[in-house]
């Protein structure tokens, strides 16, 4: 039997984690091939608008810490994503994805979904912090939206969004026909 190319969306939360557990221990069998996916956050350390003021010297501090901030970044996402792997997944082969920032929860979605479907996923797994309905609008009007719900309904292949502390919310999306 053909194994299935799984996709578990990561990030630092412990709703991610749990995720990444439950996909291990209801889902993953040893032929499928796995990937972490993570999305990098959006650096904004060491932008501030330099006005017409501002030295060379300036600028070049700026740009510094706005490198190394992106570095100190990377470091932690592909630290997260190493020791998931390692700890959670208890697999060498699963591959591992940073991929870049999008800006905001919605963006982060996107990139999730744009990647899944780009690779051709069988099956996206991500955790969800339960937050409901009336959460979720409350902070979509502040920018911040629901990654797992955008996922949900944004995938035309199969979504497993794994609430935190709860049984597993599967959906199916319905394929557009092209």
């Amino acid at each position: 039997m053909a194994g299935r190319k799984i996709a578990i969306a990561i990030d630092d939360s412990d709703c991610s984690l749990s995720a990444a557990q439950w996909a291990v221990n209801v889902l993953v069998r040893p032929q499928d091939e796995v990937h972490l996916v993570a999305v990098r956050a959006v650096v904004t350390g060491g932008l501030a608008t330099v006005t017409p003021l501002g030295t060379a010297g300036t600028v070049a501090a700026l740009t510094q810490s706005y490198h190394q901030a992106v570095a100190d970044e990377e470091l932690k996402v592909s630290n997260m994503l190493t020791t998931t792997a390692a700890k959670v997944l208890k697999r060498r082969d699963a591959h591992k994805h940073m991929l870049p920032p999008a800006g905001g929860a919605s963006g982060v979605a996107e990139s999730i979904v744009s990647w899944a479907k780009a690779h051709q996923v069988d099956l996206l797994v991500v955790g969800s912090r339960g937050m409901g309905a009336t959460k979720s609008t409350l902070m979509s009007l502040v920018g911040l939206g629901s990654v797992s719900n955008y996922c949900l309904h944004h995938l035309e292949s199969t979504a497993v969004c794994v609430v935190q502390g709860k049984e597993a919310v599967i959906k199916k999306a319905q394929v557009r026909s092209r």
